[in-house]
């Protein structure tokens, strides 16, 4: 019989360790107690996300695409779209006048297949063979599909440095 009372008493005893334990760790993450991040003032915290936005051991791929709302010297003004086809905020993002501007546009019947830079199929079956060429920031139009490589600079401001367009009349009328 002393065995198991010896037993049940180290059984209490361990579920009441365990239990401790698992308060503590409850109360520290309530506290904002993470082990290995440091706390520190706001300027600290934007001092290091300065200086990792900064860094250039990391390469930021920022781009952004949508619909050319307006177009205003060299600022273009774009609309983009939820997953529920709700319209999205717009972004003004302003061009570097040194950007390359690419543009798809439908390659005639019989064109090299050097040309062909991919293909386009609309609900009829018809299928569209693209080309690309080189257009100037004035050839883009309200209505057009644009997507933007963008830099950030120091002043975290962005610019468009690339830019390809797909004109909103690509496919033609039939």
């Amino acid at each position: 019989m002393n065995k198991k009372i010896a037993i049940a008493i180290a059984v209490v005893i361990a579920i009441f360790v365990i239990g401790i334990s698992y308060y503590i760790g409850l109360s520290a993450g309530r506290q904002g107690i993470t082990p290995g991040i440091q706390k520190g003032t706001e300027a600290e915290k934007l001092e290091r996300i300065d200086s990792l936005l900064a860094s250039e051991a990391i390469r930021w791929n920022l781009s952004v695409n949508g619909i050319v709302q307006k177009i205003e010297g060299w600022n273009v003004t774009i609309v983009g779209f939820t997953e529920e086809g709700q319209e999205a905020a717009a972004l003004v993002v302003p061009v570097s006048e040194e950007a390359k501007i690419i543009s798809d546009y439908i390659l005639p019947a019989g064109a090299a297949k050097e040309e062909i830079m991919g293909t386009i199929s609309i609900a009829e079956g018809k299928e569209y063979n693209l080309g690309q060429k080189e257009i100037s920031f004035e050839e883009i139009k309200v209505g057009d599909n644009i997507f933007i490589s963008l830099n950030l600079k120091a002043d975290y401001t962005i610019e468009g440095t690339e830019v390809r367009v797909s004109p909103a009349d690509l496919i033609p009328a039939e």
